[in-house]
Order: C-alpha cells, then sequence, then structure tokens
C-alpha cells in the first residue's frame, strides 16, 4: 500500500473514531500523534490530517489542528449521505442479484442473529460489516465504492453503539427481501433508511459521552454544504 492510499486508510479510521467518540471535539491532533496512533511514517499521516480537513472534520488555527465540534445535525447530515450511497448499491444489487448471492446474505444475516443473541460484539461487527460489503460490491461500480468507502459507517457501531438489534435484523431481512424479488426501489429504500437509522444511536451514544453539541459553536462545525462538496470533489481511486 502506497503513503497516499495509506493516508485515505488512516483518515477513514479517523474519521470512524470521531464518530464514535474516541477522539473528543476540540482534541488537539498533530502528525506524530497520527503516526504513533496507526503505527505510521509522517507523510501518510499529513495526508491524512490534510484530507481531512478539507472535508471539514478538523479545523485548524495556525499550526494546531483539532477534532472539528460534532452537532445533532452533523449526524444527521453524515448518515444521510451515507444512507444515500448504500441505497444506490442496494438498488444496484437487486438488479444485478443472483441466487448465490441472496444465499450468502441470508447466512449472514442468521449468523449475526445468532452473534448479536449470544452478545459476541466482535463477531456481530464483523458479521454487519461483511452484510454490506456484499451488496455494495454486488451494486457498486468502482466509483461508488470509494465514495462509499469515504462516507463508511463506523465499522464499531454495532459493538459500540447499538441499541436496538432486533431492528437491525429486520432492516436487514428487509433489504434481502427486496434483492430476491428484483425490488431494486425497495432495496434502495430499505438500505437508505437502514443506514439513516443508526444515526440515532450514534446521536444518543455521543451525549451519553458528553461529545456532541446541539447547536454549531465557534463557526467550527462542517456544514451540510462542506460536507457535500466533500463528497463531490472525492476522486475515485487517488
Amino acid at each position: 500500500m502506497d503513503d497516499r492510499t495509506f493516508g485515505d486508510s488512516i483518515a477513514r479510521r479517523l474519521t470512524r473514531d470521531i464518530l464514535l467518540g474516541r477522539l473528543r471535539p476540540r482534541e488537539r491532533l498533530t502528525q506524530d500523534d497520527v503516526s504513533e496512533r496507526f503505527g505510521t511514517s509522517r507523510m501518510p499521516a499529513r495526508d491524512a490530517i490534510r484530507e481531512l480537513l478539507a472535508q471539514g472534520v478538523l479545523t485548524q488555527d495556525g499550526r494546531v489542528v483539532r477534532v472539528a465540534p460534532l452537532t445533532v445535525e452533523d449526524i444527521d447530515e453524515i448518515y444521510e449521505l451515507d444512507g444515500f450511497l448504500h441505497g444506490i448499491a442496494a438498488r444496484r444489487a437487486a438488479r444485478v442479484a443472483t441466487p448465490e448471492l441472496v444465499a450468502d446474505l441470508r447466512t449472514l444475516s442468521a449468523q449475526l442473529e445468532d452473534a448479536l443473541t449470544t452478545q459476541d460484539s466482535d463477531r456481530a461487527t464483523t458479521l454487519n460489516w461483511e452484510f454490506h460489503r456484499r451488496v455494495n460490491h454486488a451494486g457498486a461500480s468502482a466509483r461508488l465504492r470509494s465514495l462509499l468507502r469515504m462516507m463508511n459507517t463506523p465499522r464499531g457501531y454495532i459493538s459500540e453503539v447499538l441499541h436496538h438489534s432486533d431492528t437491525v435484523i429486520k432492516q436487514h431481512a428487509l433489504i434481502v427481501d427486496c434483492i430476491e424479488r428484483g425490488d431494486a426501489e425497495g432495496a434502495e429504500r430499505a438500505a437508505s433508511e437502514h443506514i439513516r437509522a443508526a444515526a440515532q444511536d450514534v446521536i444518543a451514544h455521543l451525549k451519553t459521552l458528553h461529545v456532541i453539541e446541539d447547536d454549531v459553536q465557534d463557526g467550527d462545525a462542517p456544514t451540510a454544504a462542506e460536507l457535500r462538496r466533500a463528497v463531490a470533489a472525492h476522486t475515485p481511486g487517488v
């Protein structure tokens, strides 16, 4: 993996850490901090910081870089965009679905239900990620997959944030049902609503950690326009 690709990977992981409350608003970040956190050199750490500054996830005052404050509106916007992209992938998956894909998704859903029932959070996290990866790879182009990686729902959502596991199982089943019968519009709607519903769990989680704000302060938090520009400006494969 070259430095630039590694920088993209670090940027995604930092974003997940912020959305899960592992990095707190206004917490200072340096290239050395990021390098040590991910065991890498300064160059990919610098690239990751630059990318997140461009997206508005981080802010900079002079030479000081900090985590941008998060508001309820920010979380809603991020998951709305992510849901939109997952919906497109599910719609396309419904149009090209094979019996093998449907069988794989049902197996993953059953295994996820078992993992959630036994409270095996690490296994549940992996299975949830694999379920969405299978849908996305079945229906998404390279460009769409690149955007999905940038806006990816935090992989630790199941283990750290999820409050209603039975709801997730039902939502996954609905997505698979729509894909199996070739209902492209239904699959898009089900996948989009599934991702967007996660925002409420994330908001509740961040509020318990006292890291989310009800209103934007100091003009630091990214706006909807800034997030959409970040998506539009992202170049696949870079």
